[in-house]
């Protein structure tokens, strides 16, 4: 990225007036719901570069999330810049393992939400290739607020290819914190001059920073996909999964960002 004087010497406002999205980083708040299983090797080659791919292997650990988040910006707005509303919204994500030269993380290589500010935010300034999702949450696993003991529910995202879901029973609350530090790897496209020059690629490592990491229930369950040729997740078969539950997170995002 150009951080010459030049490259930021245009008067506000910019590129207009219009109500956009708050600048990073934003406070993330909420829970999630994860399953965790065994997928086959293939599904990584049909999902993401070869220049992403971790050591080869016969099966992949890989997720299907569900959260319901409340957002808050955290930047100080540029001079009298409006900002669209966010608030909660929801968001799905099918996470595989991911590697770069010596450094290893998750990419979040399908994405959808239910928020026109967020997609806009994740896209335009990380390159996560969110696309707008119909989300659908189920049970108590979003509403139980004491006891997780025996909790049922699940989650579902649907968009013009198909539909991917989890159903779950939480067994109970694990001792180890709800969420950690990790690497999200986020490979990012960049057009110059609308795609008449060549464009860029980059890898954004993005580090979440855990304001407080929340309370962790696991659990088992089974996940669902029904999508249609030739999408990446086609015959994608369901599976018996691991789950687990995270309550009360705070993540910022967007305070810890890298180029590799």
């Amino acid at each position: 990225m150009d951080s010459s004087p030049a490259a930021h010497s245009r008067e506000e406002p910019w590129p207009s007036a219009q109500p956009s999205w708050p600048d990073p980083p934003w406070l993330l708040q909420g829970r999630s719901v994860t399953a965790w299983w065994d997928a086959p090797w293939d599904l990584l080659e049909r999902a993401i570069s070869p220049s992403l791919h971790p050591p080869r292997a016969a099966k992949v650990r890989i997720r299907l999330r569900f959260y319901e988040l409340t957002a808050e910006p955290l930047a100080q707005p540029q001079s009298e810049q409006l900002y669209l509303p966010v608030g909660t919204f929801h968001e799905a994500a099918v996470g595989l393992p991911t590697r770069s030269g010596e450094v290893s993380g998750e990419t979040s290589a399908f994405l959808w939400a239910d928020s026109t500010t967020y997609t806009m935010w994740a896209r335009e300034a990380f390159g996560f290739p969110v696309i707008p999702g119909r989300i659908q949450l189920s049970g108590q696993l979003w509403t139980e607020q004491n006891s997780f003991e025996r909790v049922t529910g699940g989650g579902s995202v649907e968009d013009e290819w198909g539909s991917a879901s989890l159903d779950a029973t939480i067994a109970g609350q694990v001792t180890e914190p709800g969420v950690s530090a990790g690497n999200w790897m986020s490979p990012r496209r960049l057009l110059h001059r609308a795609g008449l020059e060549p464009d860029t690629h980059e890898i954004l490592l993005v580090r979440p920073t855990i304001r407080r990491p929340g309370n962790r229930y696991e659990g088992s369950g089974r996940v669902s996909f029904r999508f249609e040729p030739p999408h990446p997740l086609a015959g994608l078969a369901g599976a018996a999964a691991d789950i687990d539950l995270v309550t009360g997170f705070e993540l910022i995002v967007g305070d810890n960002v890298a180029s590799i």
